[in-house]
């Protein structure tokens, strides 16, 4: 008898530790069943939110136009002054085109020129004697220093 209750002893002992596992697996399946519902939760607000910015973009606006239909009526005479303002205009940015056009190839020739004196043009003066921008603008590019700047800059 003495060996049954030993035995009944460690049985009970075997199941309560059984039980206690259990019991952790359970309260440990639990917080992770929470968690997926919880992340199951997140997502459908987002996917929500996500529906509800898509039909925002993709409904028709009910707004209307903003356009103006509409037609100016003017004198004749009204009419033939902005016609002849607009033909000046129109020419005015033709000369101005041409001009900037020709002062650009002008600059390009000078340019030029200034290139090739700095690999030809032999400096028999003093630094004093030199007048021109062009001159010193030559100078310093035989001698490597920086071309821009002002006559002031480009004497010091």
């Amino acid at each position: 008898m003495n060996g049954d209750r030993e035995d009944l002893w460690r049985n009970i002992q075997f199941l309560y530790g059984q039980n206690k596992s259990l019991f952790k697996m359970y309260l440990m399946q639990s917080a992770r069943l929470a968690a997926a519902e919880a992340h199951c939760t997140l997502a459908s607000h987002q996917i929500s939110m996500l529906n509800e910015r898509l039909v925002n973009k993709t409904q028709k606006k009910c707004q209307k136009s903003k356009k103006i239909n509409a037609c100016f009526v003017t004198h004749p005479e009204l009419r033939e002054a902005f016609e002849a303002e607009e033909i000046e205009r129109i020419e005015k940015e033709k000369v101005d085109a041409e001009k900037a056009a020709q002062k650009k190839a002008e600059n390009d020739v000078r340019l030029s020129c200034i290139e090739e004196d700095i690999k030809t043009k032999v400096f028999d003066g003093s630094l004093s004697s030199y007048k021109r921008k062009d001159d010193l603008v030559t100078i310093a590019g035989a001698l490597s220093l920086p071309r821009d700047g002002t006559m002031i800059e480009l004497t010091a």
